[in-house]
């Protein structure tokens, strides 16, 4: 028996596979697991769809702003939106910085240009007025024309600027304005400035005193005296560090400056009371002896001056303005006309020279107070047209009013010899 069950396992031993072979059968071949895996997925996916159903037919149950993928969708266009808003706006703004930036370049340089020209003819002035007048002129003709055309520039660029400039670029352009009796344009740059100066929380003084300036030109539109000494004070009182060196001395130096001012105009009442507040400012100041020495010398100095300036009468209209018959040394007749032109306060004069009744010699030029009873005639213009003689000449003329009421001149002509000339007043002052 035992030998048989030994002799059928043996049997059924041979007919079955090898343990490895039934091991490789039972395990899954690569193929199978795909197609498991992707039979997976499908039930996945399908189980999401289903899902995302169920909860699209409930949301779609709900009122619209209970709906999360509606309001997902709707915060996400107003993020966006407003993102390309915000990015328009910026670059709008960049760009006008931009274009803000460009626009105060070409006006600082083109002030930058005048203040060049100035430094020029100072220096073209000391080497060629004495030397070679006629270059001279040349220069000074060709500097005013750019001059003007930087003027020019300057004031377009400040209206594109909107009058958004700073207090030094109105003090600037608005001096050079009001020298050329543009005080329209100069109110509106020097009033910016101002605006400019107490944002900014910088001094205003300066601006404020040109500004006054616009409103002391008598004849002009602008003519306010009242509003100009108002005007005056205020930057005469925004200097309020009397203890302070600097401070002090550019106090002192906008009383001189307005003392001089109204004595010139022959309001000798306000300029001794602009040398009165200045010798009260010295007094009040807490600055010790020793620094207040050199200031009471340059007050003082000034003082006097002003005072010489108006003793005589140099500056009253009634005595120098008017016709003056002329007899020179030659025994030449002529004439002499000193007029004051509206919103100027420096006289103008033409002397003319006629020989045998013919006009043989013009002078043109602005007329100086040098002291109580003496005058300087500088000359812009000068034309001679005797033979031998130079037809331009350049040079000034020294004048005394004698009591009398006459004047004694000499004219000192360059490279000529100077010539002595006497004129009498002929018809009353204009």
């Amino acid at each position: 028996m035992s030998e048989q069950v030994l002799e059928h396992r043996a049997e059924k031993a041979e007919t079955s596979p090898p343990l490895e072979t039934r091991s490789e059968t039972l395990q899954p071949s690569p193929q199978m697991l795909v197609s498991r895996l992707e039979a997976l997925a499908d039930r996945l996916r399908s189980a999401e769809a289903g899902i995302g159903a169920i909860r699209l037919e409930q949301e779609a149950k709900k009122p619209w702003w209970k709906q999360t993928a509606i309001i997902i969708s709707v915060v996400g266009l107003v993020l966006s939106s407003g993102f390309s808003v915000y990015t328009a706006h910026d670059q709008a703004t960049q760009r006008k910085l931009d274009d803000k930036k460009q626009k105060a370049a070409a006006l600082d340089s083109s002030l930058a240009d005048i203040v060049a020209l100035r430094m020029e003819d100072a220096r073209q002035s000391s080497a060629l007025a004495s030397t070679n007048p006629a270059a001279y002129r040349a220069w000074v003709a060709i500097a005013e024309a750019k001059r003007s055309m930087l003027i020019d520039a300057s004031v377009a660029a400040v209206r594109n600027l909107n009058y958004d400039i700073s207090a030094t670029a109105a003090l600037v352009l608005g001096g050079e304005l009001v020298q050329d009796s543009r005080l329209g344009d100069a109110e509106k740059v020097l009033e910016a400035g101002l605006k400019a100066a107490a944002a900014a929380g910088s001094a205003k003084g300066a601006v404020q005193s040109v500004l006054a300036q616009v409103y002391m030109l008598p004849g002009s539109a602008k003519y306010d005296p009242a509003r100009g000494r108002r005007t005056y004070h205020e930057a005469i009182d925004s200097f309020s560090g009397l203890s302070d060196y600097s401070a002090l001395s550019r106090k002192l130096e906008v009383i001189e400056w307005w003392a001089s001012a109204e004595a010139n105009l022959g309001n000798l009442k306000e300029s001794a009371e602009l040398i009165r507040e200045a010798r009260r400012t010295l007094a009040t100041s807490p600055l010790s002896p020793v620094l207040k020495a050199p200031l009471i010398q340059l007050m003082e100095r000034a003082a006097i001056q002003i005072q010489q300036t108006t003793a005589g009468s140099t500056n009253d209209p009634s005595r120098i303005l008017g016709t003056w018959r002329v007899s020179d040394s030659d025994r030449k007749a002529g004439s002499l006309i000193i007029s004051l032109a509206q919103g100027s306060s420096v006289p103008m004069f033409a002397k003319d020279k006629v020989e045998g009744g013919v006009l043989s010699g013009r002078i043109t030029g602005s007329v100086y107070a040098a002291d109580a009873s003496h005058l300087r005639l500088d000359w812009n213009f000068a034309l001679a047209v005797n033979p031998g003689s130079s037809p331009q000449m350049a040079g000034y003329s020294d004048v005394r009013l004698r009591p009398d009421g006459t004047m004694e001149g000499v004219d000192y002509a360059f490279n000529l010899p100077a010539k002595t000339w006497t004129a009498r007043k002929s018809t009353p002052a204009q």
